[in-house]
C-alpha cells in the first residue's frame, strides 16, 4: 500500500533530526570536552497523546538568524534595542516561536508592516505567534522586527548589557556606545572589535557572532586619566504611592552604595509639582540644603562614604490631586520618581495603593514594565496590603500618569415586562417592573432608555420615585425629534445603598402602535447604567389572535415551556385569564424591542391538557386541567374519552361548573366517552375544569424497587385539541425518577409545586410534552425507586465537653456542655445512675425550674427552649457522683429520643497526690507531656479557653460558658482524652502516687536483690527480663510505661546503694590464709570452690597460701583429742575455720 506524501515527508524528516549530528562546540564550551551535545543539538521529544506530526512540524518551525542592533543613550539609563528575526515555519499552525527577551517587556512585532502577536510563558521568556498556512506543505520564511528596550548595568567602572537571543545559525550585533571606548568585551572576556563614529565622540561594536542564547556585552568608557575622577554612585529602591482623598504621597527608600571615589552628599531632583516633606539619612531626618539653581536639595551623609560603603535614604513628598478636567474619567497625576544626580543606576520597584473608595487607572510608560505585586519583596508586601498596582523600573525619571476618581456605584437590575396586545393586533399596552438594587456605593439617580415609537404613560411608584424628567435625543441639527428614542431620568425618593436587603422597584407603563399587517417588533424599556440580572417578559393576546416569537434564537430572548405566573411581574395585577397569556419569553440580555409574528386566529373551539402527577410513597396522584376555548361562537358541552383503569376513580374538583355528566356512545376504539354538559356556557373567555384521579395499580412503592409507571390520561374528543398534552412530574423527597422514552424534557429552575398532604412543596422533576409523529394515546413513562427511611434522632449534638473532677472523698463533680447546631423545640437529657443534678444552663444562663421537668425515668429531664431561642445553642449541665458509684466506670450523660453526638472530649482531673495511669479504653490520648521541675507529666493538649472555643464557637470564652469552671484545688492537674461519636462510659485508672511508687520500687528493688544473690544464670536473665517487660509496656501504652519508669526511680537508687555497698564489702574482706579452713579444707579429687570464693583447691589440698613467709600467720592444729567415736561425723573445715584480722602496719614493723 502507498504511503501518502504527507506522513512520507514527515518521516524524512524525523530521520534526518535524528541522524543530524551534533554541532560542534564552542571554544571554552565544556560541553565540548565531554563530547556530549551542545544546547543547539536537535533533540525531539514525543510526549504521550501528542501527534507525531504536531511534533515534527513544531522542529522545524523556528528563527533561522538574529540581527540585533541597539543603541546606549548618553546616561546611561535604557537601551533601545531592535532584533531582527528570520523566522522559518511549515505547516497550518499557528506556530509559537520562542525569542528569548528573558525579563524584558517588547514594545511591538512587526512583519511586513503587519503586527504579530506575542505571549509570555515565565520562565522560557517571550513567545511569537505566527499564523499557519493554508495546507501542511505550505512554507513561511519571514522577517521579523521586535523593538525592546534593557536597562544599562555598571560593573565597577564597567557597562554591560544583557539580552536573551533566541539560538540562531546567523547572528550579528551592532551596538553604538556614547563616547570613546578602551575596552570591549564579552561577559565570558573574549574580546569584541571598537570602531569610533561620528568624529569619536560614539564608538560602535559591530561582529558576526556564533549560535548562542544570550548577548552579555560589556565595555569601558574611555578616562582621562589626567582629569579628577567624578565618584560614580549607584542606587536601587523602592518607591510606594498611596492615593488618598485628593493627595498623592509618595515614599521611596533608597541603598546609594559608592562605585569608585568619595562622596559627602547626593543631590535630589525633586518635581516643582512635588511637596518634599521628609528626608531621612540612616534612619534620621535632616534638613536638606537648596541647590544654587533652587530646583534641587542636597542631602549631605552622615560620613564620607568611600568605594563599597553605602547609606540607606528615604524621601517623602507630596503632590495635589487636581480636579478632573470636563468629560474626564477622573483626574489625571503624573510621576517621574525620585531622581538623584549624579547615579548612574538608579533602578526599583514601584508599588501603588489606594484608600476605600478610589479608583485609580495606571497609564505606565515604556520605561516601566508591570509586574505581579506579589513578586515584591515579602516585606513590601506584608507591610502593604492595599497594593493595586507594581511596577519595575530601570532609571528615573520615568512616566507614569495616574488617573483617579471615586468608584463607580454598581447597580445590577432585574426586569420583569408585559406586553398586553390589543384586539386586531394594532397596539399595545408595555408595563415594565424594574428591581435595582446596589453592589458597591450609593445612587441616587437612575436612567430607562425609551425606544421609538413607545409612549410614556406613567413613571412611579411616588416612595420609589422622587421626580422624573423625559429628555428626549437629538435628531435634526433644529433640535430633538419628538418621534424619536427619549431617556428617563429618575430621581429616587431614597438612595438604593449597597447591601441594602430589598430592592427598590420602578414601575412603568406605556402604549406602542403597531401594523398587524406586517411582522414587527413591540418596543419596551430598556434599564441603564446598570448590570442585567435578566428578565421575563409575557404578551398576553385576545382569542382571535395567534402570537409566536419572530426570532427564538436571537438576543430578545427565548420562549419558555412553563409559566412564570407565580413570580412577582406586571402581569399579577392585570386582570388577565392565563389563558390569554400567549407568550412566555426569557432574555439573558436587556432588549429594546421584541420581534413578534401576531396572525389572526382560525375560528372554532379547541381545548388544551395540562397534568401534573405527583408521585408519593404512598401512590401517585393526577390532577388534570382541561382548558376550553370558543374562540368564536358558544360552547356547551364537553366529551371526554376516559380510559377503562379509570372508569371508577375519576372525579370534577369544582362540580358548579359542569351540570350534568352522562355516557355516550362508545368511541372508535372502545373506550368509554362521558359528555359533559356545561352548567353555562363558555363563550369568548377560556374556561377551565380540573380533573383529579389516582394511577390504579399503584397503592404503595416498596423501598429499594423499581416501580414503572405509566400515567394514563383523559383524552378530550370534542372540542378537539390545539396542542399535544403537557405533563409536569413532582416527586416528593427519597423518591428518584428515571424517565424512559422520547418527550421528556427538564423543567425550568425553581418549579415546585403544592403538597397534598399539607407538607413542603414539591419540586418539578420532569416535563413530558408528546413528541411529534408519536400517537395519540402515547403516554409518559417513568419509574420510581424509593429510598428507604432512616430514623432520624431526635436531637444531634455537633461537639460535647465533659469535665470531671475527683475529689479528695473520691467523689466526682462533672460538667457538661452539648452544642446543637439544629434542633427542636424540647432538649431531653438523662443523667448517669445515682446522679445528683446541680443546675442546668442554656448559652451560659440558669434555667429557671419552670423549663426543666423531671421526667418519670430516674435522671430523666426534658428542657423546654425559648421560642426566641438561636438555631445554635449551647446546653450546659452539672451533677454530682458520689464515691461507690465512681469507683466504677464512669458513665456520661446521654441524649433521650435516640440523641446522638458527633465527638466527645472527656477532661478528666485528679488531686496532685494520683495519678492517672494509661488511656481508657475506647478513648484516644489527647495529652502532651511536660517537664513539672521534678518529673514528667501529662495535660490537656488544649487549654481550657481552647476548649470553650471549641464546643461554644470561635470567640467564646471560658467566662461566657454554664456552669462556670470551678478554680480547682492548688495541685490539681487534668488529662483530656477524646473519641468520634457518643461517649462511651470512662474507666480511668486512678491511683495514688504513693502506691505507684511502692509498686514499682518494690519490684524493681526486689528484682535488684535477687540478682545480687550469686547465681550462675541469674545476673543475665533478670536484667534482660526486665528490658523484654520494659520494651512490651512501651509497645502497648507508651504513658504507663513512661509512668512506670519515673515511679521505679526509687528502686533503682536502692538496687544502686546495694550494688556499690556489696562490692565495697568484697574490696575490705581479706584474702585467704595459711591455716584458713578456707585454704586447707579437705576437697575431692576433681576440684571444688572454696568457701570463701578464693578459688579451686587442687586435688592435693593444698592452698595457694601454704608456705607463707608471714611470720604472724596463726596456723590451726590438729585437735589433740580422741577420735569421735563411730557413727557421729566429723566437723569439717568449714566448722572448725575462723579469721583473725590482719595486723595494723605498725604492729608489723615492732
Amino acid at each position: 500500500m502507498a504511503r501518502p506524501p504527507r506522513t512520507s515527508w514527515l518521516c524524512a524528516v524525523f530521520a534526518s533530526l535524528l541522524v543530524a549530528a551534533p554541532s560542534p562546540a564552542q571554544d571554552g564550551d565544556p560541553a565540548g570536552d565531554r563530547g556530549t551535545a551542545g544546547p543547539g543539538s536537535p533533540v525531539i521529544v514525543v510526549r504521550p497523546g501528542v501527534a507525531l506530526d504536531d511534533v515534527v512540524r513544531a522542529a522545524i518551525s523556528g528563527v533561522t538568524s538574529v540581527e540585533v542592533v541597539g543603541e546606549v543613550p548618553r546616561d546611561g539609563g535604557l537601551a533601545r534595542v531592535s532584533m531582527t528575526l528570520g523566522l522559518y515555519a511549515r505547516g497550518t499552525g499557528p506556530h509559537r516561536v520562542p525569542i528569548g527577551l528573558d525579563g524584558l517587556y517588547p514594545r511591538e512585532a512587526v512583519t511586513d508592516g503587519e503586527p504579530l502577536g506575542w505571549e509570555a510563558e515565565p520562565p522560557d521568556g517571550w513567545f511569537l505567534v505566527l499564523p499557519g498556512g493554508d495546507s501542511d506543505d505550505d512554507e513561511q520564511r519571514r522577517t521579523v522586527r521586535v523593538d525592546v528596550v534593557a536597562p544599562v548595568r555598571s560593573i565597577d567602572e564597567r557597562r554591560g548589557l544583557t539580552i536573551a537571543i533566541p539560538r540562531a545559525a546567523e547572528t550579528s550585533l551592532r551596538l553604538d556606545l556614547p563616547g570613546p571606548v578602551d575596552e570591549a568585551t564579552f561577559g565570558d572576556g573574549a574580546p569584541l572589535p571598537i570602531e569610533p563614529i561620528d568624529g569619536g565622540k560614539r564608538s560602535r561594536i559591530e561582529a558576526l557572532l556564533d549560535s548562542r542564547d544570550e548577548l552579555d556585552v560589556r565595555w569601558l568608557p574611555h578616562r582621562d586619566e589626567s582629569a579628577p575622577q567624578a565618584p560614580l554612585l549607584t542606587g536601587g529602591g523602592h518607591i510606594a504611592i498611596d492615593v488618598g482623598d485628593g493627595v498623592l504621597t509618595a515614599r521611596s527608600t533608597w541603598e546609594i552604595q559608592v562605585r569608585r571615589g568619595e562622596a559627602s552628599s547626593v543631590d535630589l531632583l525633586a518635581d516643582p509639582g512635588d511637596e518634599l516633606l521628609d528626608v531621612e539619612v540612616e534612619g534620621r531626618s535632616i534638613a536638606p540644603e537648596l541647590l544654587a539653581d533652587g530646583r534641587g536639595r542636597r542631602l549631605p551623609f552622615p560620613r564620607t562614604l568611600r568605594k563599597g560603603d553605602s547609606v540607606r535614604v528615604s524621601v517623602t513628598t507630596l503632590r495635589p490631586i487636581p480636579p478632573p478636567e470636563e468629560g474626564a474619567d477622573g483626574s489625571a497625576v503624573p510621576f517621574g520618581g525620585h531622581r538623584f544626580g549624579g547615579l548612574i543606576e538608579q533602578g526599583g520597584t514601584l508599588s501603588i495603593g489606594r484608600a476605600d473608595g478610589l479608583r485609580v487607572i495606571a497609564e505606565p510608560s515604556v520605561d516601566l514594565r508591570r509586574i505581579d505585586p506579589r513578586d515584591l519583596r515579602e516585606e513590601i508586601a506584608r507591610s502593604r496590603p492595599t497594593i493595586i498596582s507594581a511596577f519595575r523600573f530601570a532609571d528615573q525619571p520615568f512616566g507614569l500618569r495616574l488617573r483617579v476618581g471615586p468608584v463607580p456605584a454598581i447597580v445590577r437590575a432585574s426586569q420583569r415586562s408585559l406586553v398586553v396586545l390589543d384586539p386586531g393586533g394594532r397596539g399595545a399596552r408595555v408595563e415594565s417592573w424594574l428591581d435595582y438594587r446596589a453592589v458597591r456605593g450609593q445612587v441616587f439617580t437612575a436612567r430607562v432608555r425609551v425606544p421609538e415609537g413607545l409612549e410614556v404613560e406613567r413613571v412611579g411608584p411616588p416612595e420609589a420615585v422622587a421626580s422624573w424628567d423625559l429628555v428626549r435625543s437629538a435628531g435634526e441639527p433644529g433640535g430633538a425629534s419628538p418621534s424619536g428614542p427619549s431617556t428617563i431620568e429618575l430621581t429616587l425618593a431614597s438612595a438604593l445603598r449597597e447591601g441594602q436587603a430589598t430592592p427598590i422597584r420602578v414601575e412603568l407603563s406605556g402604549r406602542a402602535r403597531l401594523d398587524p399587517d406586517r411582522a414587527g417588533s413591540v418596543p419596551v424599556f430598556l434599564p441603564l447604567d446598570s448590570a442585567f440580572d435578566g428578565g421575563r417578559l409575557a404578551v398576553a393576546a385576545s382569542p382571535d389572535l395567534e402570537v409566536a416569537p419572530a426570532d427564538p434564537d436571537g438576543p430578545a430572548g427565548s420562549p419558555t415551556e412553563s409559566s412564570p405566573a407565580a413570580e412577582p411581574g406586571p402581569w399579577l395585577r392585570v386582570v388577565l385569564d392565563p389563558a390569554r397569556v400567549a407568550l412566555w419569553m426569557r432574555h439573558e440580555s436587556p432588549i429594546d424591542a421584541v420581534p413578534l409574528d401576531v396572525s389572526p386566529r382560525a375560528p372554532g373551539s379547541s381545548s388544551m391538557v395540562d397534568q401534573l402527577v405527583r408521585v408519593g410513597r404512598d401512590g401517585v396522584d393526577v390532577q388534570q386541567d382541561l382548558t376550553l376555548y370558543a374562540q368564536d361562537g358558544v360552547l356547551g358541552r364537553v366529551d371526554l374519552a376516559v380510559p377503562p383503569e379509570l372508569e371508577r376513580g375519576w372525579e370534577l374538583t369544582d362540580r358548579g361548573l359542569v351540570e350534568q355528566v352522562e355516557p355516550i356512545a362508545a368511541g372508535h376504539d372502545g373506550e368509554p366517552i362521558r359528555r359533559l354538559t356545561l352548567s353555562q356556557a363558555a363563550a369568548g373567555a377560556p374556561l377551565k375544569l380540573r380533573i383529579s384521579y389516582r394511577v390504579p395499580g399503584v397503592d404503595r412503592l416498596v423501598p429499594g424497587e423499581a416501580r414503572p409507571l405509566e400515567i394514563p390520561r383523559i383524552e378530550v374528543v370534542d372540542p378537539p385539541p390545539a396542542m399535544p398534552p403537557r405533563v409536569e412530574v413532582a416527586a416528593g423527597p427519597g423518591i428518584e425518577l428515571r424517565t424512559e422514552g422520547g418527550g421528556w424534557s427538564r423543567p425550568a429552575e425553581n418549579q415546585w409545586v403544592t403538597n397534598p398532604d399539607g407538607g413542603d412543596p414539591l419540586p418539578i422533576r420532569g416535563v413530558w410534552v408528546r413528541p411529534p409523529g408519536a400517537p395519540a394515546d402515547a403516554r409518559p413513562s417513568l419509574s420510581a425507586t424509593a429510598s428507604t427511611p432512616a430514623s432520624l434522632p431526635e436531637a444531634i449534638a455537633t461537639r460535647l465537653w465533659i469535665r470531671s473532677e475527683q475529689g479528695a472523698d473520691g467523689g466526682v463533680r462533672t460538667s457538661a456542655w452539648f452544642r446543637f447546631d439544629d434542633h427542636g423545640p424540647t432538649l431531653g437529657f438523662r443523667l448517669p445512675a445515682a446522679a445528683e443534678l446541680d443546675r442546668v444552663y442554656l448559652d451560659g444562663q440558669p434555667v429557671t425550674p419552670e423549663d426543666l421537668d423531671a421526667l418519670a425515668a430516674p435522671g430523666s429531664y426534658q428542657l423546654h427552649l425559648p421560642a426566641e431561642s438561636a438555631r445554635v445553642v449551647l446546653l450546659g449541665l452539672s451533677y454530682r457522683l458520689p464515691r461507690e458509684p465512681s469507683r466504677t466506670a464512669w458513665a456520661p450523660p446521654t441524649l433521650l429520643g435516640g440523641g446522638r453526638v458527633l465527638e466527645t472530649l472527656w477532661e478528666v482531673r485528679v488531686p496532685w497526690s494520683r495519678a492517672l495511669v494509661g488511656v481508657p479504653g475506647r478513648y484516644s490520648d489527647e495529652n502532651v507531656w511536660y517537664w513539672a521541675g521534678y518529673v514528667f507529666k501529662r495535660r490537656p493538649g488544649l487549654s481550657p479557653g481552647e476548649l470553650a472555643a471549641w464546643v461554644a464557637g470561635p470567640g467564646a470564652t471560658v467566662d461566657a460558658l454554664g456552669p462556670p469552671l470551678s478554680g480547682g484545688r492548688i495541685g490539681d492537674h487534668g488529662y483530656l482524652f477524646g473519641r468520634p461519636g457518643d461517649p462511651a462510659p470512662l474507666a480511668p485508672g486512678i491511683s495514688p502516687r504513693s502506691v505507684l511508687v511502692g509498686a514499682c520500687s518494690g519490684l524493681v528493688l526486689l528484682a535488684g536483690l535477687s540478682a545480687l544473690v550469686r547465681h550462675r544464670h541469674r545476673g543475665r536473665v533478670l536484667p534482660a527480663a526486665a528490658l523484654v517487660g520494659l520494651a512490651a509496656l512501651m509497645a502497648v501504652n507508651r504513658s504507663t510505661a513512661i509512668l512506670a519508669v519515673q515511679s521505679s526511680s526509687v528502686g533503682w537508687l536502692l538496687v544502686a546503694v546495694a550494688v556499690l555497698t556489696r562490692r565495697a564489702v568484697d574490696r575490705r574482706r581479706p584474702s585467704a590464709r595459711f591455716g584458713d579452713p578456707s585454704g586447707l579444707g579437705t576437697a575431692t579429687s576433681s576440684g571444688v570452690d572454696s568457701p570463701s570464693g578464693g578459688g579451686p583447691i587442687g586435688s592435693a589440698g593444698s592452698s595457694p597460701l601454704v608456705g607463707s613467709d608471714d611470720s604472724t600467720a596463726i596456723r590451726a592444729r590438729p585437735p589433740a583429742i580422741d577420735p569421735l567415736p563411730p557413727g557421729i561425723d566429723r566437723p569439717g573445715p568449714i566448722d572448725e575455720a575462723f579469721d583473725i584480722p590482719a595486723p595494723r602496719a605498725g604492729r608489723e614493723a615492732s
